[in-house]
């Protein structure tokens, strides 16, 4: 189905509902993503399981790599979904400071564990 968007300038845009629909999904499902591969990286315990080091690392290292995506992600909303300025520029400092605290959490991991 088509849904008409009145723009600021005066303008309609036709926005595909489904469009919508998979673009959104596909926002929350890299948030879930995000979320459970930082989960699971914490739950390997190195002290108990020294093996499961690179586990970890690249679990966290994925985590950031998707927060990059994500902010992408949340560029083609603002395009493509309307989504508000103010909402963009939210979850945009929300993604970077969650990415800049796992790639603390990363290096830190990196320089605690390198003799394991």
């Amino acid at each position: 189905s088509v849904k008409d968007k009145r723009n600021e300038d005066g303008t309609v845009t036709r926005i595909l509902i489904q469009r919508q629909d998979s673009l959104v999904n596909w926002v929350r499902e890299q948030a879930k993503e995000i979320f459970m591969l930082t989960y699971t990286a914490n739950e390997i315990n190195l002290h108990r399981q020294p093996w499961r080091k690179a586990e970890r690392l690249t679990k966290q290292a994925e985590a950031i790599r998707l927060c990059g995506e994500h902010l992408a992600a949340i560029q083609l909303c603002r395009k493509h979904y309307h989504l508000s300025n103010s909402k963009v520029r939210h979850w945009g400092a929300m993604t970077r400071d969650l990415r800049s605290a796992i790639e603390g959490w990363h290096e830190k991991d990196k320089a605690r564990y390198n003799d394991v």
